[in-house]
């Protein structure tokens, strides 16, 4: 497991940021240990969800993702540190970190998200308000006709995302859902790529924002 000296230097997180987290080492280690040792429900649960997406014409391709177990004690870590009154700990973090199990689901065409959307909320219960984001300057009726919380995204990211609770066995799971275009989620992984955890220099993030806006524009094109 996690050697403590090599995941700071990794994550770039100073003895100082882990103290002030407020969680131990030895919490974190725990933590780590039980994630690992629920992947194969995981795993299962995520299944049940593609094998109904699968069957979505408007879907073109999925991806799926367990979260590396060494990320979520970085997630852990920033939001403790982010909001030191948000509680995380072994018997909590499976309802406070709801991506352990991600899903994208990519689409063609802007329009194919209207008929993943219906089949989505068709079939499974979601657990907060779909949240769709959107670029400053996009339109928001379509979204917001379909009852989804719209919201601006500051670095031009477009995607929708759901929280679905899927019960394979006794032991539900919640699932977090991405849709998005194919367009999208090439500019989601390039301004991933760098972007984080820490922002690219000026000169690329306008790159990258020149990116974003050409493939805006195709979408648009595609309809």
């Amino acid at each position: 497991y996690m050697h403590q000296k090599q995941f700071l230097q990794k994550y770039g997180i100073s003895s100082e940021s882990l103290k002030k987290c407020g969680l131990s080492w030895d919490e974190l280690t725990k933590i780590q240990q039980d994630h690992e040792s629920r992947s194969a429900g995981l795993r299962h649960a995520s299944d049940s969800v593609v094998s109904h997406l699968l069957d979505l014409p408007a879907v073109h391709l999925l991806r799926v993702r367990i979260k590396n177990s060494e990320h979520l004690i970085e997630k852990i870590i920033r939001k403790r540190l982010e909001n030191a009154e948000r509680d995380i700990n072994l018997s909590n973090y499976r309802e406070q970190i709801t991506d352990l199990v991600g899903i994208r689901a990519l689409h063609l065409y802007k329009s194919d998200w209207q008929l993943i959307h219906e089949a989505v909320t068709q079939n499974w219960d979601t657990q907060e308000q779909p949240i769709a984001y959107v670029r400053e300057g996009d339109s928001k009726e379509l979204f917001e006709e379909k009852s989804c919380d719209v919201k601006s995204h500051p670095a031009g990211y477009r995607s929708v995302h759901y929280l679905l609770k899927t019960c394979p066995t006794k032991d539900c799971v919640v699932v977090e859902l991405q849709v998005r275009t194919l367009l999208e989620e090439a500019y989601s992984e390039v301004d991933h790529q760098f972007n984080y955890p820490q922002r690219a220099p000026a000169i690329l993030s306008e790159c990258i924002n020149i990116f974003n806006r050409l493939t805006g524009s195709a979408d648009e094109v595609g309809g």
